[in-house]
């Protein structure tokens, strides 16, 4: 029997109809996946390249040896699951959660490893490629708040750490806009 509700549509017919709409998405994301992974490995290459002439060599390379590493198993792993039959999106949500924690520890760990202290441009670099990196994740993951809320928040974070500890006065101002950005977000 179902439970009627107020709007005179049941109650069980509209969880039917939010679990369609998670499954169309998640099945939209996991189509989508690869291109993601292209733009991380982007992203990574731009931060390689902006900061190589003020970070350590060992702690850069590193950074960026791991977070291919991990994109590449990513890429991988939505590589072969397209190659299984049916679509479980409950498993697939499940795994891109873990999947977008994991980056937003790389993205957050470059502020706490990365951060070019006393190089302001470099700094602004960095901080620009974190920001548009949770804009892009905010554009394409923004429907599972569960998942992009905090992929921002471990990713901006330690950037807003790091601004609001740094000795001149306008790298605070540089964290309050980052906070900010990340509030409007």
């Amino acid at each position: 029997m179902m439970s009627p509700s107020v709007s005179g549509i049941s109650t069980n017919n509209t969880m039917d109809v939010q679990s369609k709409i998670l499954a169309e998405q998640a099945r939209l994301l996991f189509k989508a996946a690869p291109l993601s992974v292209w733009g991380t490995y982007l992203g990574i290459g731009f931060v390689f390249l902006v900061l190589q002439p003020v970070s350590h060599d060992y702690t850069l390379i590193a950074w960026v040896l791991a977070f291919v590493s991990m994109n590449t198993a990513r890429l991988l792993h939505t590589l072969l699951r397209r190659q299984q039959k049916g679509f479980n999106h409950k498993s697939w949500i499940r795994e891109f959660s873990i999947i977008a924690f994991i980056a937003s520890c790389f993205w957050g760990s470059a502020s706490l490893l990365l951060f070019p202290v006393g190089e302001p441009i470099y700094q602004l670099m960095l901080a620009f490629v974190l920001v548009t990196t949770c804009a892009i994740a905010i554009t394409n993951i923004s429907i599972l708040l569960y998942i992009i809320l905090p992929y921002i928040a471990i990713t901006l974070l330690p950037l807003i750490y790091r601004f609001a500890n740094a000795v001149k006065r306008h790298h605070g101002d540089i964290g309050n806009v980052t906070f900010t950005q990340w509030g409007l977000s």
